[in-house]
């Protein structure tokens, strides 16, 4: 009998195999992969419920959901109580930067978070040059959601390496 890991970034497993486990594990995965491209064929999946967009946000609070993106420069924020209507580009600009800073260009991936009273967006922007890359947080001027954002400043530590796709980690005390 020997002994196979499995490894996974930062977890690893132990277990014996027989010689018959093997090989009933590896014809598995064959027959599995095989199944999974038979009768594959190149074809365009559309999206049911949203439009075309990258990296959006969907949040749900009070009843209603809202959808957060960037279209044409700007950060935009729709709210509907349905998701399908929500992630329409119905919605309305609530942000959009000022020109020649280091976050004008390339607005990606915004996400629209309620914290400790007020709506705040965190998006990854640079200034039109992609190795620079950051990113930055926005704070509402109002309660609404829809209303006007203020810039509030530049997320990063002492590395201040390219950075996009951040995200808010909310931690109960215990």
């Amino acid at each position: 009998m020997r002994t196979c890991f499995i490894h996974s970034s930062k977890l690893k497993l132990k277990f014996p195999l027989r010689k018959s486990q093997k090989i009933f594990l590896l014809l598995f995965f064959l027959i599995l992969c095989l199944l999974s491209t038979a009768g594959a064929s190149e074809s365009t999946i559309t999206n049911p419920v949203a439009p075309v967009g990258q990296d959006p946000w969907v949040i749900q609070k009070d009843g209603a959901y809202y959808y957060c993106y960037s279209h044409q420069g700007s950060i935009w924020v729709n709210r509907h109580c349905s998701l399908q209507e929500a992630v329409q580009y119905q919605g309305k600009a609530v942000w959009t930067p000022e020109a020649g800073k280091p976050y004008s260009k390339e607005i990606w991936a915004p996400e629209l978070h309620f914290l400790r009273g007020k709506w705040y967006i965190y998006f990854a922007a640079d200034d039109g040059k992609n190795e620079n890359h950051r990113m930055y947080v926005l704070e509402s001027r109002t309660d609404d959601p829809l209303g006007d954002y203020a810039y509030k400043g530049k997320i990063h530590d002492p590395a201040d390496k390219w950075a996009i796709d951040g995200t808010v980690l909310k931690v109960e005390k215990a």
